[in-house]
């Protein structure tokens, strides 16, 4: 007989103890994963944990996997097998006929030939009765037991569980937010020539796109946005100022004749229509007389004392070019040099202005961008009985954000401290006509947006057609209200007039005064000018003061922000 038959009946034996005691560790793993994954379930119905239920179904796997990894080391030997043959009708054959396997001797031959028959029928006939199959009724009922514990706690409803969707609703908003501001980072990233305010409010955004990555709720992500947006709103605050200071040079150039279209093509920022503008002064220069040339002169002077530009530190460049070209036309020298550094000074100018409204409609694109994606869910916090701060409430900084319009853009308007009145009476063409004049009354130069102006003027006659007219009118009221337009305003100094004095012999229907003939009708305060030309003169007058006094430069700056918060509208 060979050696290894013995051993062959063997492998059967091993192979299902190892197949039974598979079966019941997987049971027991199975019951443990399910009591344990049950314990997950039951912990998230009293604290919100994020995905728990996550952690449960992984928990019941783990120790599932872990029982068959167990399995695959641990399969059963030798020893094993012995032990459960000789334990069940073999009486210590098996392990006396391992013992004896080398000796030849009679005995010891036939005691193992008898061992493999004892075996083989063992196999054959017990072994499926000795080790069965099959899972306890013990192991049944902890195993249903589990299942219903776990299934009952994974099903039915879980309060903390509407917690946890609003929390992952919050977290996505604050992402969505978070790439919001990441995209306006980019859009608005700064460049060398950025002004500092634009640089500021990019560094803003920055901020806030590491600061909503450390947010937890959307109620703290509106915190967190509220203060980017107060300084967005700064930022915009400062470029308008910028501009504001750009425009007052295109509009000094345009109540000079001379410079007026120029003026026109500075204040719509067309750098390269400059020079065909220049070149068009040029030829008009060249037809001027002396006498007018002097006149163009003295005014590129004034423009030198009042040139502004929207970076303070960049003023001199403007104002050099003025001075320069006004010296040579006084001395008569080469105008075209003159024209020449004068279309450098304004094209550096134009572009700056040009770099500057770009960059104010970008930022004002974030800022309204940032703020209507915020909107929604302070509304929505509100409507849960959240009170966020006033910043998101009706007519609050992010609505005025959200609906801000970039710099030029239609339907852009300007604050209501520069609303300028009238008077209380509608404004009248001026023209050439007489009758009896009533006093205006002017004022100093245009404070807080409002303009006085009333007039008790009869109807005059039309000299265009020799038309003599008779008619009353009645005392106006003195003072505007600050509802009206800027259309036309009291002239400060000028009382120069023209046109033929008439008798108005018409009754008057006025307020019970006494009403005499007139007599000659000289022009008075109260005579119709555009604010723009009003404006343009206290304007030019005050920073021509300001460039000659001791003031310190906290005054100055305070007066040129005065002057900026009531130029015309453009």
């Amino acid at each position: 007989m060979k050696q290894d038959e013995l051993d062959t009946w063997m492998h059967p034996v091993r192979n299902r103890l190892w197949m039974a005691l598979s079966l019941h560790l997987l049971a027991w793993g199975a019951i443990v994963g399910l009591a344990a994954a049950s314990m997950w379930l039951l912990l998230g119905r009293f604290i919100v944990i994020h995905g728990y239920r996550y952690g449960a179904m992984f928990t019941l796997m783990g120790v599932i996997v872990l029982s068959a990894i167990w399995l695959l080391f641990h399969r059963p030997n030798v020893k094993d097998a012995v032990k459960l043959l000789d334990h069940n009708g073999l009486d210590d054959r098996v392990s006396t006929a391992l013992a004896y396997r080398e000796k030849t001797s009679l005995l010891a031959v036939l005691q193992r030939q008898d061992t493999v028959e004892r075996v083989s029928r063992f196999v054959a006939a017990e072994l499926r009765v000795v080790v069965p199959l099959r899972i306890s009724r013990k192991l049944w009922r902890l195993g249903i037991g589990a299942i219903i514990m776990f299934g009952l706690l994974l099903l039915l409803p879980n309060a903390n569980d509407t917690i946890l969707a609003n929390m992952k609703k919050e977290q996505a908003w604050v992402q969505e937010q978070q790439r919001l501001v990441d995209e306006l980072v980019k859009k608005t990233q700064v460049k060398s020539a950025a002004t500092p305010a634009v640089k500021q409010m990019t560094e803003a955004l920055k901020e806030l796109e590491r600061k909503l990555g450390q947010s937890p709720t959307s109620a703290k992500g509106l915190e967190e946005l509220e203060k980017t947006l107060k300084k967005l709103e700064a930022g915009l605050n400062e470029l308008e100022k910028q501009k504001q200071r750009a425009d007052q040079l295109a509009q000094s150039m345009q109540r000079t004749e001379a410079l007026r279209e120029l003026g026109k093509t500075m204040q719509q920022n067309h750098a390269g229509s400059i020079q065909d503008e220049v070149a068009k002064l040029g030829m008009r220069v060249e037809k001027m007389t002396t006498e007018q040339k002097q006149q163009l002169a003295s005014e590129l002077e004034r423009l030198a004392d009042s040139a502004s530009t929207a970076s303070p530190a960049k003023e001199q460049e403007p104002r050099s070019q003025f001075q320069q070209a006004a010296s040579i036309l006084r001395s008569g020298g080469d105008e075209q040099a003159a024209l020449a550094g004068l279309q450098a000074g304004l094209t550096a100018s134009a572009t700056e202005q040009q770099a500057l409204a770009e960059q104010q409609a970008q930022a004002t694109q974030a800022a309204s961008r940032l703020a209507a994606g915020a909107l929604p869910k302070a509304r929505e916090l509100a409507a849960s009985g959240m009170k966020p701060s006033e910043a998101w409430a009706p007519s609050g900084l992010a609505e005025r954000l959200a609906s801000a319009e970039p710099a030029g853009a239609p339907g852009a308007s300007m604050p209501p401290e520069a609303s300028v009145s009238a008077g209380s009476a509608k404004p009248q063409p001026s023209g050439t006509g007489s009758g009896a004049v009533g006093a205006g009354a002017t004022g100093g130069p245009p404070s807080g947006g409002h303009a006085a102006g009333g007039s008790n003027a009869g109807s005059g006659g039309d000299m265009g057609g020799g038309r003599v007219g008779t008619g009353s009118g009645a005392g106006g009221t003195q003072g505007g209200t600050g509802a009206g337009t800027r259309g036309l305003v009291t002239a400060p100094r000028e009382r120069s007039g023209s046109g033929s004095t008439y008798a108005d012999g018409g009754p008057s229907r006025g307020s019970g005064g006494e009403v005499s003939q007139g007599g000659s009708a000289p022009a008075m305060d109260g005579v119709s000018q555009p604010y723009e030309d009003v404006y343009a003169d206290y304007a030019a007058e005050a920073s021509s003061s300001l460039n000659r006094s001791d003031l310190p430069q906290h005054m100055q700056n305070l007066v040129r922000d005065y002057f900026l918060e009531i130029q015309p509208q453009q």
